[in-house]
């Protein structure tokens, strides 16, 4: 999803969303696009200002989802995952960071002895 670069807010300013969607597996795939359609989750997730860093489709599972978000953002995006996809997909939703820059800094001091 191409955002507005002025409407994205630096990584330090947002908190990293980690979203999945479970497959709801008495549904076909008709009827859940239907029912996405219906509830208009396909408008409004994810909400405006609200960056997508991966949507993966996993397969016999559903989707995974990253998302940064803007702190005052959080409650949009919970609304658009209840309102939207709560009749097709069982949601979990995790907030994390950003690890790599703490393994690196660990693997540096091993190198070092």
């Amino acid at each position: 999803m191409a955002m507005n670069p002025g409407t994205i807010a630096s990584d330090s300013e947002r908190v990293m969303l980690t979203i999945f969607l479970k497959h709801t597996q008495h549904l076909t795939l008709d009827e859940m696009g239907a029912n996405l359609r219906k509830n208009g989750f396909f408008k409004n997730f994810p909400p405006e200002g609200v960056e997508v860093r991966s949507w993966y489709q996993l397969m016999s599972f559903g989707h995974v989802v990253t998302l940064m978000v803007p702190p005052a953002k959080v409650r949009e995006v919970n609304r658009a995952l209840e309102s939207g996809s709560y009749t097709t997909f069982k949601s979990e939703v995790y907030a994390g960071y950003d690890f790599w820059p703490v393994i690196q800094a660990i693997k540096a001091q091993e190198a070092e002895g």
